[in-house]
């Protein structure tokens, strides 16, 4: 009795093996879109069953802007995002609308280690359990994956350190922004100290490709020293046409030139006094407005990339004060003694900015209100408006 008890549950569990040993689990890496949200790719999880007859894709990168408190959430970065569940034939359609590269690597993984991995893939699939608070950094769709395969294996996994670069997270986004200046500048300008520290071991892959990369070079060290790699051979499904360009207005063009007339008008004095004084209170008013927002990212949000900006030494928000106050009489000591405090802290903003590497479009831009503030004081130590040349403080 005990010996055919034994040989019903040894055959139900072959029977179970077999069958999940047929499930092909794989990580989905998609190229980058064209819009801003898909501008560094992306990454999911396909899992085809060939005894149920589903292939099916699990995507944590999925978000509504329709929901009421979409933009409310991505402000004040408490964005939720929601783990989804698609047929792949419709995931490989949509990418070639886009025309957006699709690589599958399949995973070498084993009967149980699939089982634990598809039992936590549904498990988070619950209404209950699909939303999560995303971090751009280490809560997303590609660290998710990172995660999901880590709980899902319980053998040690040995990363390749070598293929991790030694770079920043701000020079990593750097790296998919050459053909959008515009928008790397922007996000060099917003994004403060955290984002110049070395991304350091899995940490890399929030972005999808290093994901790929990553999982490309790890082995999975089984017991009695056995090793295996973790990914087999990759599968291209569909290679998107190169279509990029860069847009014919440059900004290093744009400010650099602004740079150039501000300094002639400087050496030369030949500047129109009407054109270059609205010229002067525009840029301080820019920047001043640009400074503010930053500020109020770093106070007033969770984004903890925004934190420590020093963009705000240049970008200062005392530049709309300097802006705004009057060419009174009453006011000429305290516009001046402003003035040579700002002087101070966008100069310092200067090489502060030239020594973390930042966009050199955000140098130009500094020095455009370093030559503004010098200009002003100029015109008061000639006016004799100067409070600390005329004036006992």
């Amino acid at each position: 009795m005990l010996f055919t008890v034994f040989v019903v549950l040894f055959n139900c569990r072959q029977i179970v093996y077999s069958q999940v040993s047929t499930i092909q689990i794989s990580l989905l890496t998609y190229s980058p879109g064209d819009k801003l949200y898909s501008v560094f790719g992306h990454s999911a999880i396909r899992v085809k069953n060939n005894i149920k007859n589903t292939d099916e894709v699990y995507n944590y990168g999925t978000f509504d802007f329709n929901e009421p408190s979409f933009y409310f959430g991505f402000v004040r970065g408490r964005l939720k995002y929601k783990l989804s569940r698609v047929p792949f034939d419709i995931v490989l359609q949509q990418l070639k609308i886009e025309n957006r590269s699709l690589i599958e690597t399949p995973l070498n993984l084993s009967p149980s280690e699939k089982s634990k991995m598809i039992q936590l893939l549904e498990v988070n699939y619950m209404p209950e359990n699909r939303e999560y608070l995303y971090d751009f950094f280490y809560n997303n769709c590609s660290s998710k994956i990172i995660d999901l395969i880590s709980e899902s294996i319980s053998d040690t996994l040995e990363y390749n350190q070598l293929i991790i670069p030694k770079k920043s997270y701000r020079k990593l986004l750097n790296d998919y922004l050459k053909e959008r200046p515009w928008t790397d500048a922007g996000v060099d300008l917003l994004m403060g100290f955290p984002a110049d520290k070395r991304a350091r071991g899995i940490t890399i892959s929030f972005l999808p490709d290093y994901l790929h990369l990553l999982l490309k070079n790890i082995r999975i060290k089984e017991e009695f020293g056995f090793q295996k790699s973790l990914a087999q051979s990759d599968i291209v499904h569909f290679n998107c046409q190169d279509q990029s360009s860069k847009p014919a207005i440059q900004p290093a063009i744009i400010l650099w030139s602004l740079v150039l007339v501000l300094l002639i008008s400087q050496v030369f004095g030949t500047y129109i006094p009407g054109f270059f004084r609205i010229l002067e209170k525009s840029i301080l008013v820019i920047f001043g407005f640009l400074g503010l927002i930053i500020l109020l990212l770093w106070l007033f949000t969770d984004h903890y990339i925004f934190n420590f900006n020093t963009d705000l030494l240049w970008a200062n928000p005392l530049l709309l004060i300097l802006a705004f106050t009057k060419d009174s009489v009453n006011q000429v000591k305290f516009r001046v003694i402003l003035t040579y405090l700002v002087t101070l802290f966008v100069i310092t903003g200067i090489f502060t900015t030239i020594i973390v590497e930042r966009n050199f479009n955000l140098t130009a831009v500094s020095f455009m209100t370093a030559i503004i503030l010098v200009n002003r004081i100029y015109i008061y130590k000639k006016t004799d408006n100067d409070p600390f040349y005329s004036v006992s403080l």
